[in-house]
């Protein structure tokens, strides 16, 4: 969307400008300037790229905003070309109860595969998942991967002299 404002913003501008091929140039400025955006990851460099790809994609989104009066919808990339077995309601919230019940930390893809697994023929499906697709459903109900251990401390807070002092300080605050 901020794109295609950008996009004819620039070709106004170029157009009472008198640029040549105002439409092409406002398209492949407007590329260029999510290109500067994007962020970089630690020592790693953006791949430079001219822009020309997004500048026709930009383009031909303004193209039919024209022609049909409505954004283009693009589904590319969204996996939506098939059903889950999530998409059931039923299945759904079996899932979240039973890993809400766990205890944290306990749940592992192969220990969620196992339950989904056993779970799916109550539900008249007979076909199973792989572990990968379990860790991928785990994901997607919006649990997260985490690792709990036992905070330890290693800086000398429980040394004789730091307790002393800690205590002399409580008592003098005590005192106020």
């Amino acid at each position: 969307m901020s794109n295609l404002r950008e996009f004819n913003y620039l070709r106004s501008e170029y157009t009472v400008g008198l640029v040549s091929l105002p439409s092409f140039s406002a398209a492949l400025a407007t590329s260029k300037s999510p290109i500067r955006r994007r962020k970089t990851t630690g020592n790693k460099q953006n791949k430079s790229t001219s822009g020309i790809y997004l500048a026709r994609l930009i383009s031909n989104q303004a193209q039919y905003v024209v022609d049909h009066k409505e954004l283009l919808h693009i589904a590319r990339g969204n996996h939506s070309n098939h059903k889950s077995m999530l998409d059931n309601i039923d299945i759904r919230k079996a899932l979240i109860t039973w890993s809400a019940s766990q205890t944290p930390g306990t749940v592992t893809p192969l220990l969620f595969q196992k339950y989904v697994n056993k779970a799916l023929p109550g539900f008249d499906i007979e076909r199973t998942i792989s572990q990968d697709t379990a860790t991928h459903w785990i994901l997607k109900l919006g649990f997260s991967p985490l690792e709990y251990k036992k905070s330890l401390y290693f800086d000398g807070h429980e040394r004789p002299d730091v307790v002393e002092s800690r205590k002399k300080y409580v008592d003098d605050y005590n005192s106020l």
